[in-house]
């Protein structure tokens, strides 16, 4: 009965130990599925993976060919160095210009001044040119000439000008020459009838009165007596 029950020990354990092994063999069956799944998921991810890195791969090579054509290819330095070279030039080039901008706004303040002081001077010889036409109109209407016969005689020129006012002037001092004579006669015939005798109606109207051409007109007795009245 004892070498039975030490075989059934025997046994029982190695049952035992099977259906350990088997617990185990299970787990690591199930270990290793999750191993492929964990090694499948790293497969993926590695793959995508080397996708991103061949974009990025390609969005490098884009911003390297864009700032090539930008920078021309400089380091960053060297391009912020230069940028910072061209801005204090450009700071002491505006520092510079602005007196310069404040000499020229006060040119232009000067010039707009003078653009006003000539509007109000072009106004004022407007005003003074339509002033001297109504008058010229008012003095053309007081002596009778039409603006047309005014303006046609100044488009007959200087020297017709002056040629009729020296006619004027002509007429004005045989005029005055003649009002001399014609009082001179006049106190020598007053004087003759004061200082010797009565001289009679008849012989008086048959005494010649002096004649006198002015303008070519000739003025007789009748006319001597009319200017001497």
């Amino acid at each position: 009965m004892k070498p039975c029950r030490s075989l059934v020990g025997e046994w029982q354990k190695h049952r035992e130990a099977a259906e350990t092994a088997q617990g185990n063999i299970a787990r690591l069956e199930a270990d290793l599925e999750g191993t492929r799944a964990t090694l499948k998921g790293s497969e993926t991810a590695a793959g995508e993976a080397e996708k991103l890195h061949a974009d990025k791969e390609r969005e490098l090579d884009t911003i390297v060919a864009e700032r090539t054509s930008v920078i021309e290819g400089r380091p960053v330095g060297d391009v912020r160095t230069e940028y910072q070279k061209r801005s204090e030039d450009a700071e002491r080039a505006w520092t510079d210009a602005e007196p310069r901008r404040s000499e020229a706004e006060k040119v232009a303040a000067v010039k707009s001044s003078d653009v006003l002081s000539a509007r109000k001077g072009v106004e004022t010889v407007k005003s003074d040119q339509e002033l001297a036409e109504r008058m010229l109109s008012e003095k053309l209407e007081a002596g009778g000439i039409g603006r047309e016969e005014a303006e046609a005689a100044i488009g007959k020129g200087e020297a017709w000008l002056q040629a009729e006012q020296a006619r004027l002037d002509a007429l004005r001092e045989a005029v005055t020459a003649a009002k001399t004579t014609l009082a001179e006669r006049k106190g020598a015939v007053e004087r003759h009838m004061a200082a010797g005798p009565r001289m009679s109606a008849r012989t008086r109207s048959r005494r010649p009165w002096p004649t006198l051409r002015s303008g070519g007109t000739r003025l007789g007795a009748g006319t001597s007596r009319q200017t001497a009245s």
